[in-house]
């Protein structure tokens, strides 16, 4: 799994927990984030989540069976037609609260509990 630009890192402490994750990636452009999310990461003992410091829109995706996304409209605007081209065939596509513009999702999850909309896309 690898999450773009995950800013306080909580989804992928969540997945990994709950989910049982092997591995995940975050990649973030902001060097004190990182270091804290490291720092919280410990504090969770979550070890399978590593943190890089490198542009969300030069990372390769290629690997991943997860994106998870949770970024504005106007950047998923810029990702879209680059993920929908690099990932692999069967990658699942989390996008939190926000949709792509071009695509419709497979799934949308949403409850009273949330704030958020989930979209899933294939």
């Amino acid at each position: 799994m690898v999450d773009l630009g995950c800013g306080d890192g909580k989804a992928l402490r969540f997945f990994s927990k709950e989910h049982q994750l092997k591995s995940a990636d975050w990649f973030d452009i902001n060097p004190y984030a990182i270091v804290k999310w490291r720092c919280l990461n410990k504090y969770y003992k979550i070890w399978n989540v590593q943190l890089y410091k490198k542009n969300l829109f030069d990372v390769d995706i290629k690997k991943y069976d997860y994106i998870y996304l949770y970024l504005w409209e106007s950047q998923l605007a810029i990702m879209e037609d680059r993920i929908r081209e690099t990932k692999k065939a069967d990658t699942i596509i989390i996008s939190n609260s926000f949709k792509f513009s071009k695509h419709k999702p497979f799934e949308v999850y949403k409850n009273d509990k949330w704030v958020s909309t989930i979209y899933l896309y294939k």
